[in-house]
């Protein structure tokens, strides 16, 4: 009973998320996460999962790609991998501490970038 369910979208019939979604209070996590798990499946197509947009949320979030991934792998759904990750994510992104372990806040070109990237029409197609 407790073997993991199949949530890995097909992304070569459809699209993942919008960038726009939140999950979480983050945009692009779904995205990210349908991406990964697309991945895993071999059903990923033209999308990428660790692209330079999807490092974006990773510098920010102090999580890996890699560390992620493995997460997607055990099969959880959306709610049980945000209930998994909400300590790291929150502690990581409140704290604003950078890889040398100092306290660090967004720039605020930082996050007029991500405010004008979240507006964009096509963001969707990143």
């Amino acid at each position: 009973m407790n073997q993991p369910t199949n949530h890995a979208p097909n992304l070569t019939q459809r699209r993942p998320r919008s960038p726009r979604v939140r999950l979480g209070g983050y945009v692009m996590l779904a995205r990210i996460l349908d991406k990964g798990r697309a991945e895993l499946a071999g059903t990923a197509g033209e999308y990428k999962f660790n692209n330079p947009m999807d490092q974006h949320f990773f510098r920010f979030t102090g999580i890996t790609a890699e560390a992620l991934k493995n997460e997607l792998a055990t099969g959880k759904g959306d709610g049980e991998f945000w209930r998994g990750l909400r300590r790291p994510l929150r502690t990581s992104a409140r704290r604003g501490r950078s890889s040398s372990g100092a306290l660090t806040r967004p720039s605020v070109g930082r996050m007029a970038m991500w405010k004008r990237w979240s507006s964009l029409p096509n963001a969707s197609a990143i």
